[in-house]
């Protein structure tokens, strides 16, 4: 472990939470991508030594969703996080938030996550980890827009990519002896990271202060406190129903919609800023229509072997009350330049699960 502290920032601590977890069990809420899904990473240690720090069983409430960033979570969250009631809340998107999210959505998006989760009650630690594509001039950025609203909000943050990437420069450790990809630990990995992590947020359930307040004006104009998921029904169809309907992991329910039966939607009460998929190896390309302008997806991801949960963030939102038509295009896939479209598959369909609303 390195002496290093400038990756920790306690900020006014966790409250309560850790009386609270010593006390009885509750609920710890893990809300990011892919390095939370992964089994061997460092999310399941980490709870453990929780739940042996604090002498008492801990459930853990696992959001991780992969290749999704923060505009995805503050949607899913009501089902995935608040349902539960969790205590505490660590978020961990700063990681993905650099290649998923665009750059004016995340603050917003962001502030939405945490005054979703401060309404209830719930306290928070920012977990911003290793990328091994770190010079991306982006990360610093995203970072930044992270802490702005983590410090609007007294939140503490532990920046473990920071010290990992100190600690790369000076020779102590190696991305290969900790990451089996840009992002994804190894198991002896996970379990260095969560020795950093147990140790600092020692020092984290030490500042907290039951009396800590919060700012109640918002950062950010355009707010994501209120949002829905409007599920896709055989009404919005064209021709009268889906040609297909099925269940992801007994979870989000889907209707396929055929490159001949489009779906049309309006929402009246906000604005619609993209859509949830089921995707895989043969989705493809979607054209969204709205007041005359056509815009093409690609959902397809070569990179995915099998089916996950995936948002679609438009350009531009829908305003409300304008409608959209949502097509299944057979486009062909613009290769050039990327070999790995070589592979993309000659059919494709799309299942949809819901239009991401903006309630305003």
């Amino acid at each position: 472990m390195s002496n290093d502290t400038n990756w920790i920032c306690p900020r006014t601590g966790l409250g309560s939470a850790w009386s609270a977890l010593t006390t009885a069990s509750s609920a710890i809420a893990y809300l990011g991508a892919s390095t939370l899904a992964q089994k061997d990473g460092y999310r399941p240690a980490l709870h453990a030594w929780i739940c042996r720090a604090s002498a008492n069983e801990h459930r853990a409430v696992n959001a991780g969703l992969g290749a999704n960033g923060s505009m995805c979570s503050v949607f899913v969250m009501d089902r995935l996080v608040l349902a539960h009631s969790p205590i505490l809340c660590f978020i961990d998107l700063s990681v993905i938030d650099v290649v998923c999210t665009p750059l004016p959505e995340i603050g917003p998006a962001i502030e939405g996550i945490v005054r979703k989760l401060l309404s209830r009650g719930t306290q928070i630690c920012f977990l911003h980890m290793y990328r091994g594509d770190r010079h991306l001039l982006e990360m610093d950025e995203v970072i930044r827009i992270h802490e702005m609203v983590a410090e609007h909000y007294q939140i503490p943050s532990l920046n473990i990519g920071m010290m990992v990437e100190q600690q790369i420069l000076k020779g102590s450790l190696t991305h290969d002896s900790l990451f089996r990809d840009v992002v994804h630990t190894h198991p002896d990995g996970a379990a260095i990271l969560t020795d950093y992590l147990a140790t600092a947020l020692q020092s984290i359930f030490a500042a907290g202060s039951s009396g800590t307040t919060r700012p109640v004006e918002r950062l950010f104009l355009r707010s994501y406190e209120s949002t829905k998921i409007v599920e896709c029904t055989d009404e919005m169809f064209l021709q009268g129903k889906s040609s297909g309907n099925g269940s992801f992991r007994f979870f989000y329910t889907y209707k396929t919609v055929a490159e001949q039966n489009p779906v049309t939607f309006t929402a009246m009460d906000g604005e619609v800023v993209g859509i949830m998929a089921i995707v895989g190896k043969e989705s493809g390309v979607i054209s969204v229509v709205s007041n005359g302008i056509s815009r093409d997806y690609l959902i397809w991801d070569p990179w995915c072997n099998a089916d996950r949960v995936q948002t679609v963030i438009f350009d531009s939102p829908i305003e409300p009350a304008q409608e959209l038509q949502l097509v299944a295009t057979n486009k062909e896939f613009d290769s050039s330049g990327y070999s790995w479209m070589n592979d993309a598959p000659s059919s494709k369909s799309l299942r949809l699960v819901g239009f991401l609303v903006r309630q305003i």
